[in-house]
């Protein structure tokens, strides 16, 4: 059964063979991307892409729904 998997992140490289490695094993995967983001290599995985960021609460709530899993992935900088 194929699950609905939110993935935050998913433009970033290890975002992005998340949704690869999601979308291989049959999964539907919804990416929450900024307007600016690059997505057309989740289009072509056949990814969801969800416009907006995390302190959107429209595209907060467009993610959410029907949502069984979320795996959120952050980059850390200047460390």
């Amino acid at each position: 059964m194929s699950e609905t998997i939110l993935v935050t992140g998913a433009t970033g490289l290890a975002g992005a063979n998340i949704c690869k490695q999601l979308t291989e094993r049959g999964d539907h995967v919804r990416a929450l991307a900024r307007e600016t983001a690059d997505t057309a290599p989740l289009a072509a995985l056949g990814v969801e892409v969800v416009t907006g960021d995390v302190t959107d609460a429209d595209a907060d709530s467009q993610c959410q729904e029907p949502t069984n899993r979320a795996t959120v992935r952050r980059q850390q900088r200047g460390r």
